[in-house]
């Protein structure tokens, strides 16, 4: 009895005055965007409230909550109170995703979408064949923790390979945290033995330093292209870069789209270099990539992915 009353609380919004009165809102749907228990910053709280915003132009009601643990469908409905529609999981959790999926929610992106883009040579294995151009890369080999050996050999072959100043990055990482930049071997031994027990590759330095070009896709298409200027090497704005619109050839945009079409994106960004070729360099793809950015450049991103996703559950 007690679930059933928390499930119909649940289905509307009770606002309670001071006379007493009460006014209920009725939703036509809700939505659940799931984000982590220990990282919730200013541009994922911009995705929230702005998505939020947007299912709320169709009569959507979006909450947010904290991942949380799997136990059984119980553990699921209980936190969810059974009466999502759909959720938007802005976390990189696998198991809480898969158990969310395993149980018949429709879930956004999927759970092969956020690790496939996730992991940078996951995605590049992904996209294999497939015509697209990615900057040179050696996938470092594993090296258990219990192995401190410096292979040299490796880094012999890293130096034959690319030329200095050269890449390296952790295979998961986010926000340019976990990228790199050697100018020569010292530099370079150094990230390898910060790194050496981490899944992370080395490539090629291309394209002009500190800049790419960032293609939004939702639903498979092209919605709007900006370029990204960083600080240093980096374009992150994460670490302070800039950002400005622009029309990119239609070369960039059929890749985008095509790229998001092999990794299954619901949404996300795909990241080109920025070089003097007419053939687009892949950089990498971002399963939820935020927008704050963007949309205050006057792009209305979430709105895009409120009308894809409800689309979808049409």
């Amino acid at each position: 009895m007690l679930i059933a009353i928390f499930k119909l609380l649940a289905f509307f919004n009770v606002i309670c005055l001071q006379n007493s009165t009460v006014y209920v809102i009725l939703y036509d749907m809700k939505g659940i965007f799931v984000c982590n228990n220990y990282y919730f910053d200013e541009g994922m709280e911009h995705c929230y409230n702005s998505l939020k915003v947007a299912f709320e132009k169709h009569g959507v009601k979006l909450d947010k909550k904290s991942t949380f643990l799997i136990h059984n469908k119980k553990t699921v409905e209980f936190h969810l109170l059974g009466l999502a529609d759909f959720i938007i999981f802005w976390d990189k959790d696998m198991a809480v995703l898969r158990g969310l999926e395993r149980y018949g929610f429709k879930v956004f992106n999927s759970s092969y979408a956020i690790q496939v883009a996730d992991d940078k040579l996951l995605t590049y294995s992904a996209i294999a064949d497939k015509n697209i151009n990615i900057p040179y890369t050696i996938a470092a080999p594993i090296m258990y923790d219990v192995n401190l050996i410096v292979d040299n050999k490796f880094l012999d072959e890293v130096e034959k390979n690319l030329d200095y100043p050269l890449i390296v990055k952790q295979n998961i990482g986010s926000q340019g945290r976990q990228v790199y930049k050697a100018a020569n071997r010292q530099e370079l031994e150094k990230i390898y033995l910060y790194l050496r027990h981490i899944p992370h590759h080395y490539q090629k330095m291309m394209g002009e330093e500190g800049a790419d070009f960032r293609v939004y896709v939702v639903g498979g298409k092209a919605i709007a292209s900006c370029i990204r200027k960083g600080t240093d090497f980096k374009s992150n704005l994460f670490g302070g870069g800039q950002i400005s619109l622009c029309d990119l050839p239609l070369a960039y945009k059929r890749k985008a789209e095509k790229i998001s079409k092999i990794l299954k994106l619901d949404f996300g960004s795909i990241d080109f270099l920025i070089n003097n070729h007419s053939d687009p360099l892949f950089l990498e793809a971002n399963s939820n990539s935020y927008f704050k950015g963007i949309e205050g450049l006057g792009v209305n991103i979430a709105g895009k992915i409120a009308e894809h996703i409800l689309n979808k559950l049409s």
